[in-house]
């Protein structure tokens, strides 16, 4: 698909964030535009022109974009925005709540984003539960495969959707800096000692690294 190649044009703009996600990558350049490259069949890497604001996050799922634009000086200095997300419309991942929000992960066929008063918004496929999230504040959001994470406001992790590599169990009595969800596993970076803790497939032990997207505050 050229998705570890972008065009000339693209590259030759210094970027700020990237995000991979299933066969293409997006990211955000130097001013707020967002630039997308690789596979682009359900049009997940046709990244919508800034109109009025500048993107000041991005994810990449599987078939999907998500991105939080700000259209003001203070949601651009927080870091805040309304969510907007293209590519592959099914299963509503496209229908994201309105609003201005913190944080924004798309995931394998769903999305979850933390509101201003750390309450976690999820859409799209709910197939193993992924978008069913606790009832209880979040500083940070990671949507996996078929299941989500994320890092409660007094530094606790918790998991929800599918477990059956034990990707949704978090290690106890540890406080996460960062946690990203992936395939069937999930890895978090821990805020006492700053190691890299991962758990799921393919992982024989909780403390053993594997490839993951780690976002860090």
């Amino acid at each position: 698909f050229g998705k570890s190649t972008p065009s000339p044009a693209i590259a030759s703009k210094p970027f700020i964030e990237l995000s991979a996600g299933g066969g293409h990558v997006c990211g955000i350049q130097k001013g707020g535009e967002m630039s997308c490259f690789g596979d682009n069949r359900e049009g997940q890497s046709s990244a919508p022109t800034v109109v009025g604001g500048q993107f000041v996050m991005v994810s990449a799922g599987y078939a999907h974009t998500c991105a939080l634009r700000a259209v003001d000086s203070n949601q651009l200095a927080r870091r805040h925005g309304r969510i907007e997300c293209w590519g592959k419309p099914a299963d509503q991942r496209l229908k994201a709540p309105s609003g201005v929000f913190k944080w924004v992960s798309a995931g394998g066929k769903h999305a979850c984003a933390v509101d201003l008063q750390g309450h976690v918004h999820c859409w799209g496929s709910n197939s193993h539960k992924q978008i069913a999230a606790p009832r209880t504040t979040f500083s940070t959001v990671t949507g996996g495969h078929l299941h989500s994470c994320g890092i409660r406001s007094n530094g606790d992790g918790e998991c929800w959707g599918s477990n059956v590599f034990g990707q949704a169990k978090v290690p106890s009595k540890k406080r996460w800096q960062a946690l990203s969800a992936g395939y069937e596993h999930t890895c978090g970076i821990d805020a006492l000692r700053h190691q890299v803790v991962c758990w799921g497939k393919m992982v024989p032990t909780p403390d053993v690294p594997t490839c993951a997207r780690v976002w860090v505050q």
